[in-house]
């Protein structure tokens, strides 16, 4: 009984995990910015997606302001993060944002205060 259990749990585990990406799709992706102190006022942003010498470029629009270049950004198994400077008070935002099952990524841009917003980040449409 036990091995039959622990066969059972392991065909179950397999089925549940999703393969992680290893890549990013290059195009305009969208998604939006919820600050913490204001979870009722999400915001549009896009992302520019371009393949660069030894990863990736990413670009990030909000607000019709000028693009914010990331740096430092990595992408490990489900798991893209970032970093970029918050335009008004020019202090430095990390990024750590997760793929969901349908594809799109969510997680928190925090700054070295403790302060954050959530962020999505939904890939581009096909043929974009």
């Amino acid at each position: 009984m036990t091995i039959r259990f622990a066969l059972v749990a392991l065909l179950l585990l397999g089925a549940c995990t999703s393969s992680a990406p290893d890549s990013l799709s290059e195009g305009t992706w969208t998604g939006t910015i919820t600050p913490m102190n204001h979870p009722d006022r999400p915001s549009p942003i896009t992302y520019e997606v371009r393949q660069a010498t030894g990863g990736y470029q990413l670009t990030l629009q909000a607000g019709g302001g000028s693009g914010l270049a990331a740096r430092d950004l990595t992408l490990q198994a489900d798991t893209l993060a970032f970093t970029f400077n918050e335009p008004e008070a020019q202090v430095p935002l990390r990024c750590v944002l997760v793929a969901e099952p349908d594809g799109h990524y969510a997680g928190r841009c925090t700054d070295p205060g403790g302060q954050w917003a959530r962020f999505t980040m939904h890939p581009p449409e096909a043929g974009s």
